[in-house]
């Protein structure tokens, strides 16, 4: 039933995308590269840019030291982690373009999300969560995903009242 829906919705955008509101025109963009994730918690590591869509290269979740154990997650599945640097205190949405579990992890501890949705129609975002953060280093976890690359954007969240 759910698979039959979301192809029905996909079939029914325009073969041109709309034009998506601000605070989504770095997903619109295309992607900005690919970026690898990793296998454990590694402080060199380069941090996912904010405002920019990359495709990111995961691995098989059996692979995959994570910071605190996913949930939701079913065996056999892709995940990684990446290095998220917040700049400035706020809330951050992160977006992906397919399914999977999104943890956000400071000091060792999953920190709770502040809000959940899915991007605009047509607009190949999948799942949006948000966090309000500190300035500072977090490990982003993605788990239980279908497929070995996802897309991913991070983005403070402006003016939610435009969202």
């Amino acid at each position: 039933m759910l698979i039959a829906a979301l192809a029905l919705a996909a079939d029914s955008c325009p073969a041109t995308p709309p034009v998506l509101p601000p605070p989504f025109a770095g997903w619109q963009r295309g992607a900005a590269g690919m970026m690898a994730s990793a296998a454990s918690d590694d402080r060199r590591a380069m941090p996912l840019p904010l405002g920019q869509r990359v495709e990111v290269k995961l691995l098989s979740m059996a692979s995959v030291d994570f910071d605190v154990a996913p949930e939701g997650t079913a065996p056999g599945r892709e995940g990684g982690l990446l290095m998220l640097v917040v700049p400035a205190p706020g809330r951050y949405r992160v977006m992906l373009g397919g399914p999977a579990w999104i943890d956000l992890v400071a000091a060792g501890k999953p920190l709770a999300s502040v809000g959940h949705d899915h991007g605009p129609a047509c607009s190949g975002i999948r799942k949006m969560v948000d966090f309000q953060l500190a300035a500072g280093r977090y490990t982003l976890q993605l788990s239980g995903a279908q497929t070995a690359t996802i897309a991913v954007m991070v983005v403070p969240v402006v003016n939610e009242g435009n969202q």
